[in-house]
């Protein structure tokens, strides 16, 4: 026999005794488990038994009590006694089934009972009341209950029920007899089954260690090796046929391993190289990224942005033709720029450079800044636009806010460009600590077989008016690529020729964090100051609407009606600014003025002259700052009150970046906003300007010949005249995580270039004269 056929034998052997004991003791277990059962029931049934019997001493007690005081109330637990035997007796019967001779007691109990109850109920109850009744003696009671009857019959009934207490008893006690004698007997099977069989296995045991644990020591030994790479030492041992077997295939095996290995380690020399050049080559794409990130958007933003002025400065002194020019330049321009950001997104995300940068603000305000960024895209069109919102308060969000706007653009952008018709809506909808945003359309829909492969990259839909509106076919892969960076997913719904809805569900804290408490701590850190404008007019109307139209923009308002005597009340007060009206009862405007304008005191507060007269001219003469022509707009009358402000306190601009056509456009609006400005070239000019004189802003550019951005931002910091001068960073440079963090914590804000940054520059410097006004 080999070496398998005796350990099956032997294994065999030691298997089959084990079962033989389990089965003995399988058998004998149920038998213990059907004498408990058994025994259970013996044990209800002495216990009923018992219940029966205090239930007689009940009623006993109860019709003597009757038959000594006449009082009704012992008859109380004489016929409770009587239901609690009836119940104990029908469950005694129940557990008696099968039991012959606990059977036959019972009918015998029964009878005996229901003869002494009659007797009881009939004798001594019956004659009791009549006793009551005058109708009989207590003598005749005593005869009664001395002639014995009631208590023979309680007797009998006591007798049947020991008995049958008794023979339980005696059966239980077999019972458990009988389970020593069988737990006796298991545990000495067990004992001895599992002496014989330990006895086998340890012979198996001691065979198979002489017959196999050598060979297989060797075959450890000989994988140690193989680990080690030593394969020139091969296991050489003489013994059972098949573990002969066994080990000339284990050299075998050793032999084609040092042979794949040698192949592998050519290859992985050759991969390791490969890999160096796809290294080498991935560091100059992203700086090539990098820079294209900077040399294509610096000059389109340049383009958007003088287009925009001309557009809106130019107004209809251009033929028509020139300003539907001028239109196609803008609109080509923001279309090209678009392809590029989602080209270097794209890149980003597949390089896997693309970071969440979480922080907290305003979804509300989000929507808002994206439909005036996409509305733009709907003019000529006979679309309607309609936004809705769960509530009409600020919806705060914790996530990246610049790609949520991205999100929002191009779903919002798609709309209105595949809709000639119809609503686009765009609402907002919380549940839970979610938030879904929908973009529905009427548009030209998806069809059932491309609404599977619109987020796939480089995929259009096909047909006419796709190639019309033209795109890379990134739009929505990038959307669903940040959508899913940001914790959240998108769902689209569409039917052809009917329109599309898209559904981007996102958390409303990335990080699991209370936002709403930062939230409101950010925006009042921001809005501190409160600044007092005197709204000097006798039509309570106006000045209602002067108080609604400011107090959105914290200004305080103090309304006079002329009746008053106005310049005490505006030395009182010392407004920021005046709104006066000419029409007035007592003084007319132009007298309130003169005397505004030469007096020591008020001489330097802003003057704004608001009027249905045009009287422009006059008031400049008499040196108005402004002169508005009633009904006014709430944007004409901040716009001018900002600008009035502005030019009073006078705040000190610096910009600094290499591109002049750039400067050119902040010298443009930052003059327009009657703000004084400086611009720098480089980097090293922009120092040589601050510390000529210290500027209340500087708006600077990373990428720079001579210092750029991040060495002018250091020396800043440590001089100590300038180093707490605010710092707005306007970059077209792509930043990296590190960098990004780094600008954080040396300045105020970061600003992508593009079309739309002169808004938030703008919103900045407007945010650091509040700044001054509440230090002045």
């Amino acid at each position: 026999m080999n070496l398998g056929h005796k350990l099956f034998i032997g294994f065999g052997i030691v298997i089959a005794l084990m079962v033989l004991i389990l089965v003995y003791t399988y058998i004998n277990y149920d038998n213990q488990t059907k004498a408990v059962d058994d025994n259970l029931s013996s044990t209800e049934i002495i216990q009923e038994s018992n219940s029966i019997l205090i239930s007689l001493l009940n009623m006993e007690t109860g019709a003597r009590g009757y038959a000594i005081s006449g009082t009704s109330e012992f008859l109380e637990p004489f016929y409770e006694g009587r239901e609690e035997y009836l119940e104990h007796f029908s469950r005694l019967q129940e557990l008696a089934k099968n039991k012959e001779y606990i059977e036959g007691n019972l009918k015998t109990l029964n009878k005996r009972y229901e003869k002494w109850y009659e007797w009881e109920t009939a004798q001594i109850i019956a004659n009791r009341e009549k006793v009551n009744a005058g109708l009989f003696s207590m003598e005749d009671i005593v005869a009664i209950v001395n002639s014995q009857v009631g208590k023979k019959e309680m007797d009998a009934i006591r007798n049947i029920i020991n008995n049958v207490i008794d023979a339980e008893q005696n059966t239980l006690n077999s019972r458990y007899d009988n389970l020593k004698k069988a737990e006796r007997k298991t545990g000495y099977v067990m004992t001895f089954g599992g002496f014989l069989t330990a006895l086998l296995s340890i012979g198996i045991s001691l065979f198979t260690a002489l017959t196999v644990s050598r060979p297989v020591k060797l075959l450890i030994q000989a994988t140690e090796n193989i680990k080690d790479q030593k394969y020139e030492e091969q296991v050489r041992l003489v013994g059972d046929k098949e573990l002969n077997l066994l080990i000339n295939r284990f050299n075998e095996m050793q032999a084609m391993i040092k042979y794949r290995e040698e192949q592998l380690n050519i290859k992985n020399e050759a991969l390791k190289a490969q890999m160096a050049e796809v290294n080498e080559a991935t560091k100059l794409k992203s700086q090539f990224l990098a820079n294209m990130s900077h040399e294509l958007r610096t000059p389109l933003n340049s383009i958007i942005g003088f287009t925009n002025r001309v557009i809106k400065k130019s107004g209809e002194s251009l033929p028509p033709t020139q300003q539907e020019n001028l239109l196609i330049v803008r609109e080509e321009a923001n279309h090209l720029l678009e392809l590029i950001n989602n080209l270097l997104d794209y890149s980003k995300i597949e390089a896997g450079k693309m970071e969440v940068h979480p922080e907290s603000f305003n979804l509300l305000k989000v929507i808002d800044e994206v439909y005036q960024m996409t509305k733009t895209l709907a003019e000529g069109q006979n679309l309607n636009y309609r936004q809705d919102s769960y509530t009409k308060e600020d919806i705060p969000i914790k996530s990246d806010r610049m790609k949520i706007k991205q999100i929002l653009i191009n779903l919002l952008s798609n709309a209105f460009k595949y809709s000639e018709k119809g609503t686009v809506a765009l609402s907002v909808e919380k549940k839970e600590s979610l938030y879904y945003i929908r973009v529905k359309d009427e548009g030209v829909g998806i069809s059932e077989e491309d609404i599977g492969h619109i987020f796939d990259e480089f995929r259009q839909v096909d047909g006419s008016y796709t190639r019309k509106v033209g795109g890379t076919g990134l739009g929505l892969s990038i959307t669903k690529k940040f959508v899913e960076m940001l914790g959240g997913k998108i769902e689209v719904c569409s039917t052809l020729g009917e329109g599309s809805c898209f559904t981007v569900i996102l958390p409303d804290d990335i990080e699991n964090n209370e936002i709403q408490s930062e939230m409101q701590k950010d925006e009042n850190s921001s809005l501190t100051y409160k600044k007092k404008i005197v709204c000097v007019d006798d039509d309570p109307n106006i000045q209602r609407l002067y108080k609604q139209y400011l107090s959105e923009y914290e200004f305080e308002t103090i309304a006079l009606t002329g009746r008053e005597d106005v310049m005490e009340r505006i030395n009182e007060i010392c407004p920021d600014a005046i709104l006066l009206d000419i029409m007035l009862p007592y003084k007319d405007g132009w007298e309130i003025l003169s005397e505004l304008k030469n007096n020591n005191h008020t001489k330097n507060i802003p003057v704004i002259m608001a009027s249905v007269l045009s009287e422009k001219n006059l008031a400049y003469r008499m040196k108005a700052d402004e002169y508005l022509i009633k009904p006014v707009t709430q944007e004409e009358l901040v716009e001018t009150i900002m600008r009035t402000i502005r030019k009073k306190q006078g705040i000190d601009v610096l910009v600094g970046d290499d591109d002049e056509n750039f400067l050119n456009l902040m010298g443009q609006f930052l003059k327009e906003e009657s703000m004084p400005y400086r611009l720098a070239k480089d980097g090293e000019a922009v120092i040589q300007e601050m510390l000529f004189k210290k500027p209340d802003v500087l708006i600077l550019d990373i990428m720079m010949p001579k210092k750029d951005g991040f060495t002018v931002i250091e020396e800043i910091r440590n001089r100590e005249s300038i180093k707490d001068t605010p710092i707005i960073v306007v970059t077209a440079k792509d930043l990296t995580n590190k960098e990004k963090e780094e600008l954080h914590e040396r300045t105020s804000i970061i600003i992508q270039k593009s079309a739309v940054m002169m808004d938030t520059v703008m919103e900045t410097l407007v945010k650091r004269i509040k700044e001054k006004f509440e230090n002045a």
